[in-house]
């Protein structure tokens, strides 16, 4: 349920802690540090070190966003800054000793479920502690709820650079980095195959359109079905999951 003071986000993200104020700062300006110098270092590195290997590194991913093309992408990487990944009106939810926006809670039990608290190791406080963790979660959310196809140069790096953010922060984040690199060498290689075969490209997007047809059907057979005079939800419910089966197995390997 939310928070019963009526917290937002906006008292999480502008604290009238001055101590939460410093150490966020202090973060913010060290990473904004950081971030300057890996692109300094990504400038004098060689194209053909792109993303070869499967442990890649900052360098590596800056120099991938500014040799990439996406089709609606036409900004620098310098001029990539800005996107923000949460909504401070949104209602807060206490999770654990946290409070994150209620839009995240489901992200943060997944992750307190796989990986444990991911702040432990930070010695920040824990009002600091509680914006970064709703940083990370806005990104995470963000990446669920955004298709590969619709991916921009933008996009990546403010996800790459709130994860650094959170990482300075000393929160053990890095399998996102791990996930987000791994992204970004299937990019690479699908891009690379285009360059020699747009036949697989192409057969990929109509798979896609194909895809989103069928998916537009599907609403469509249940809004059929749902609108049938003379029978009970219960009945419409159960008619449903019945035309589901006939694109089953007639028994699964779920059992």
């Amino acid at each position: 349920m939310a928070d019963k003071r009526g917290l937002t986000l906006a008292h999480i993200f502008n604290p009238s802690n001055e101590d939460e104020q410093k150490e966020f700062k202090g973060v913010e300006v060290a990473i904004s540090d950081l971030i300057r110098e890996r692109m300094s270092k990504a400038e004098v590195m060689e194209n053909g070190d792109i993303l070869e290997d499967l442990e890649c590194s900052d360098e590596t991913f800056i120099l991938f966003l500014k040799n990439v093309t996406f089709d609606d992408d036409k900004d620098k990487i310098e001029e990539c800054s800005g996107i923000t990944f949460w909504d401070l009106d949104s209602k807060v939810v206490k999770v654990r000793d946290y409070r994150v926006s209620r839009n995240f809670v489901p992200i943060l039990e997944k992750l307190f479920f796989k990986y444990g608290d991911i702040s432990e190791k930070s010695p920040l406080n824990l009002g600091t502690k509680t914006r970064f963790l709703n940083i990370f979660c806005g990104v995470v959310h963000s990446m669920c709820n955004t298709k590969a196809k619709d991916i921009n140069r933008t996009l990546l790096f403010n996800w790459w650079k709130n994860f650094k953010l959170v990482q300075e922060a000393k929160f053990d984040i890095q399998f996102a980095f791990d996930h987000l690199y791994r992204f970004a060498q299937s990019l690479i290689r699908i891009l690379r195959e285009y360059k020699i075969d747009n036949t697989t490209f192409d057969n990929q997007m109509k798979i896609d359109d194909l895809t989103t047809e069928l998916d537009g059907l599907k609403v469509k057979q249940e809004e059929h079905i749902r609108s049938k005079k003379g029978k009970s939800k219960l009945e419409k419910d159960i008619l449903v999951e019945d035309f589901e089966l006939l694109s089953k197995m007639v028994w699964t390997d779920s059992l």
